[in-house]
């Protein structure tokens, strides 16, 4: 079980950046919460999440821009105990890329309302792109009422169940230009290595999965490791 509540947390918080991190056996890793009328244009860059419950978190809890322009990238997601990954009536101008997440064991992606998304100024929705879901159990879990669109595009579903079943290598629908194919990923999943078949075969030339291995710094990504 859990050893925690919360690793680290932005609650109505906006322009802020969380880099460089690792959250292990919490309840929550890494969040961000948009509230009093905050949680605009936030970050989380190079973060591994290792036995967490939920390794990243991200909702808008009251009427308005919620967490409007949030930009994920370089995420690990290992052994989530529910989901890896949170979006709780998050609005389109969400952004997320460049993931792994390995061993989900209730879903790689939930969905659902936290405030109405008919309050959020955009609506619902989010797009994932150059994401790596691999032995999770499910991709995506959502609430029968959440009424969001989203895009998850160039990644790649291995030893996972796509629900909704949909098509995933066309350019239409919520699954777009994605393939099912072994990864050829090696521990400890936190960057692409060089005999992976996903190397350079995301959107532009990119990996698909995170690499984490240069550190941030101020949202920038260095030559530092």
């Amino acid at each position: 079980s859990p050893g925690g509540d919360e690793g680290l947390v932005f609650y109505g918080s906006s322009n802020s950046v969380m880099e460089n991190n690792i959250t292990e056996n919490r309840t929550l890793g890494a969040q961000i919460h948009g509230t009093l009328g905050l949680g605009q244009n936030n970050k989380i860059l190079g973060h591994i999440s290792l036995d967490d419950y939920t390794s990243v978190w991200i909702d808008s809890r009251e009427a308005g821009q919620g967490v409007a322009n949030t930009y994920i990238k370089d995420v690990a997601s290992i052994n989530s105990e529910f989901f890896a990954l949170g979006l709780y009536a998050t609005p389109p101008s969400v952004l997320v890329e460049n993931i792994t997440i390995i061993n989900a064991r209730e879903a790689a992606l939930f969905l659902r309302q936290k405030a109405p998304c008919s309050s959020i100024e955009q609506g619902c929705g989010f797009t994932l792109t150059n994401a790596v879901i691999y032995n999770s159990n499910i991709l995506v879990k959502k609430d029968e009422d959440y009424p969001g669109d989203y895009i998850i595009d160039h990644s790649n579903f291995y030893q996972t169940t796509v629900i909704p079943s949909e098509t995933i290598d066309d350019g239409a629908g919520n699954l777009q230009r994605s393939s099912r194919i072994d990864p050829n990923i090696e521990e400890p999943f936190v960057w692409v290595s060089e005999n992976s078949s996903l190397k350079g075969m995301g959107r532009d030339g990119a990996d698909i999965g995170a690499n984490i291995i240069y550190r941030y710094e101020n949202g920038t990504l260095t030559s530092e490791t």
